[in-house]
C-alpha cells in the first residue's frame, strides 16, 4: 500500500506498534523511505506537506489513543484542503496493556457520550 500510495516516502511516529511492520517490509530497492517523527501531530503535517509538494497520496502511521489525538489537527488540516493521505494508527505490543499505558486506549469510548 505505501509503495503505491507515496512517492517513496512515508512519515511514522515514534511508535513500539511500527517497529515489527517496518521489519516486515520488504528489502527491496523501491521499498519506501520510512522518515521518524517523534510526536504524531508532526507525522501528519509531514505526510501533508510531502503529498502536497509531490501532489501523491501520502502513508502516516500514529500510535492509537493519545496518538491518534495528537494528530488530530493535522488531519483535519489535510481534510480541509483535500490532501489524499493513508493514516494507520495502531496498538501498542498487547503484553504491554496490562499496565494501561498512555497511548494505548478504546477509541469508542473515548468518543463515547457521557
Amino acid at each position: 500500500m505505501s509503495r503505491t500510495a507515496s512517492a517513496g516516502r512515508v512519515p511514522i511516529g515514534g511508535t513500539s506498534w511500527g517497529l515489527p511492520f517496518l521489519a516486515a517490509l520488504p528489502k527491496a530497492d523501491d521499498a519506501p523511505e520510512w522518515v521518524l517523527g517523534v510526536h504524531e501531530g508532526a507525522v501528519v503535517f509531514m505526510a501533508d506537506g510531502y503529498a502536497r509538494g509531490t501532489g501523491r497520496p501520502a502513508f502516516a502511521s500514529l500510535h492509537i489513543a493519545a496518538g491518534l489525538a495528537n494528530g488530530l489537527i493535522g488531519l483535519l488540516n489535510a481534510r480541509r484542503s483535500r490532501t489524499p493521505l493513508v493514516v494507520t494508527a495502531g496498538q501498542q505490543d498487547r503484553r504491554h496493556l496490562q499496565q494501561d499505558p498512555m497511548l494505548s486506549g478504546d477509541l469508542v469510548g473515548l468518543a463515547a457520550p457521557r
